[in-house]
């Protein structure tokens, strides 16, 4: 028993001493609003958006658009899109900085989020990563399927949606993917809609957003500490 303990806090330290970096980073790192909105702002500095203390993606908190900033579905047409969530901005450090420094380094190569929404139509989604500091140049992701409408924003379904940070999925806006992304300072979340000249005020609500390393790293990772462990054994029998 003591010796499995052991084994499980080896693969526990090699896994943090691998995923964090010597920076604000926190890798892997999940926002579930457990508490508050962590900071979390709307589209413009200073908006301020809603906590909810039950029914987001976990069965816990989650946050919303306050209904005075809402805007009309039009704003979100066309090639760029607009910004509804910001994790950090001038004054306010969300989640206590944890998207904040080199993800480079740190390996980061996706994010993901449970959201839903009342547009009219099926939305895409994008993550935008800003450089440090606030208003630099930027590279945004877009998410791998589009996020269809709930008609009940209350008890409709989350959707978990996966944005894949690569240079082969970045959009420059009007940053570079590796100019950037080893020194990201601002993480915004946002959506487009093609098609569409609605006025209707639209709702957006978002849970449980996170970096998190791919299935593949952390098999490696396991890997390398249990090929270890052979050797291991034979040290302590002979």
């Amino acid at each position: 028993m003591k010796a499995t303990l052991r084994v499980s806090s080896v693969v526990v330290l090699q896994l943090i001493a691998f995923c964090s970096p010597a920076n604000a980073l926190t890798f892997p790192f999940t926002e579930s609003f457990t508490t508050d909105a962590a900071n979390w702002q709307g589209e413009r500095a200073g908006d301020v958006v809603i906590h909810h203390l039950t029914g987001g993606a976990d069965g816990g908190g989650y946050i919303s658009i306050d209904p005075d900033l809402r805007r009309p579905a039009i704003d979100f047409a066309g090639t760029n899109g607009t910004t509804v969530f910001r994790a950090n901005s001038t004054g306010s450090l969300g989640s206590g900085g944890a998207f904040i420094g080199n993800w480079l380094d740190a390996g980061v190569s996706r994010m993901q989020a449970y959201v839903k929404h009342d547009f009219p139509t099926s939305i895409e989604m994008f993550v935008r990563a800003v450089d440090h500091p606030l208003n630099s140049p930027a590279v945004a992701f877009f998410a791998s399927a589009v996020v269809p409408p709930v008609t009940n924003m209350e008890n409709g379904p989350w959707q978990l949606v996966n944005f894949e940070i690569s240079p082969d999925n970045d959009t420059p806006a009007p940053g570079t993917y590796f100019s950037i992304l080893d020194n990201v300072g601002n993480v915004q979340i946002g959506a487009r809609i093609f098609g569409t000249t609605s006025t209707q005020l639209v709702n957006f609500s978002i849970d449980e957003v996170s970096i998190v390393p791919e299935p593949s790293m952390v098999i490696m990772i396991l890997g390398t500490v249990l090929g270890t462990l052979p050797s291991r054994r034979r040290r302590i029998s002979s």
